[in-house]
């Protein structure tokens, strides 16, 4: 299904009572060396410390209440297994998060803070596996922490207040991890600014948007 504009304004709204409206900050260090005005989005002030939440709250929100009732169940290795299980105990519903082995103890420590549950595999590779295991014994849903619709539409409010706070912007850039929150900043800025620019970037030892692109996927 296609992310649109009115549900990005949609999931804002829901969402806004939950999370902060984080600052647009100047760096002039980072403007020199491109010889342009520079702005950070300072998503570390949002809840959990990153940008997460605005997907998994929306996502988690969105639920059907008899899915809710049955628990949900994801994976990850540090932010979206905070921010799910911060957005699962707004709700009232139980979250169970797959995690490696090799989880920094603090990311553990403040999933567990928000109320979820822990299961580790032994690496990375073994986390679809366990959640597919943890569904059957319970029924669980899975949330996908970032190849999900709801959750691309909860980041997209990034790109709404990035051009409401700098309006004449012609250019934004955006890390890429799993690819939700340029997705959705892409979506809610070129709704808002024709012409404007969107970037991601990814590091050069692992650049795998841009081998799934060159791959055609």
């Amino acid at each position: 299904m296609p992310i649109e504009i009115r549900e990005i304004e949609r999931a804002r709204a829901l969402t806004a009572p939950h999370l902060h409206r984080t600052p647009m900050l100047t760096s002039r260090t980072l403007g020199e060396r491109i010889g342009a005005t520079a702005y950070l989005k300072a998503e570390s002030f949002q809840r959990t410390g990153s940008f997460k939440p605005r997907g998994a709250v929306f996502a988690v929100a969105s639920l059907a209440p008899e899915r809710r009732a049955k628990g949900i169940v994801t994976m990850s290795a540090g932010n979206a297994a905070a921010a799910i299980a911060f957005a699962a105990k707004a709700v009232g519903a139980k979250v169970t998060v797959a995690m490696p082995q090799s989880a920094p103890q603090l990311k553990v420590d403040a999933t567990r803070g928000y109320g979820a549950k822990i299961e580790f595999a032994p690496d990375m590779t073994g986390l679809r596996a366990l959640v597919t295991k943890l569904q059957d014994e319970s029924g669980a849903y899975f949330l996908h922490p970032y190849d999900d619709d709801a959750m691309i539409t909860g980041h997209g409010a990034v790109g709404l207040e990035i051009l409401e706070d700098v309006p004449d912007a012609d250019l934004i850039v955006v890390g890429i991890g799993g690819g939700g929150l340029v997705s959705g900043v892409a979506v809610a800025a070129a709704a808002k600014r024709k012409g404007i620019r969107i970037v991601g970037v990814e590091p050069e030892g692992a650049p795998t948007m841009r081998r799934a692109l060159d791959a055609g996927k």
